[in-house]
């Protein structure tokens, strides 16, 4: 991975890491698959311990935050923490490859 992807990467991660009570932040898809494109966007999955408030505005928070961070396109999922372990336990789940294939960032 270039280094200005990773620095990149990482700002985002510590950005997330300051508005939501992320228990988890994962890095999947071509980045973290190792077969970027110059047309890839960050794939990134966050873990929330509660549902404290909806995934809707959480999303909201974060775009808002990375507005004058993120250099690149991103594209965000959230889970409940209970949802996403359910759901990585199915072998066919994109939150199976996530677990297995993907990079954790974070872990509280």
């Amino acid at each position: 991975m270039k280094e200005n992807i990773k620095c990149q990467i990482d700002k985002i991660t510590n950005e997330i890491k300051k508005i939501i009570p992320a228990e988890k932040i994962y890095l999947f898809g071509s980045y973290a698959y190792g077969n970027p494109t110059q047309e890839s966007d960050i794939d990134l999955c966050i873990v929330v311990s509660e549902n404290i408030i909806s995934k809707r505005d959480i999303l909201r928070l974060i775009r808002k935050s990375l507005v004058d961070v993120a250099d690149f396109p991103i594209d965000i999922l959230v889970y409940s923490k209970e949802e996403f372990t359910e759901r990585a336990e199915i072998g066919s789940t994109i939150e199976y490859k996530i677990v297995h294939e993907g990079d954790c960032l974070y872990e509280q």
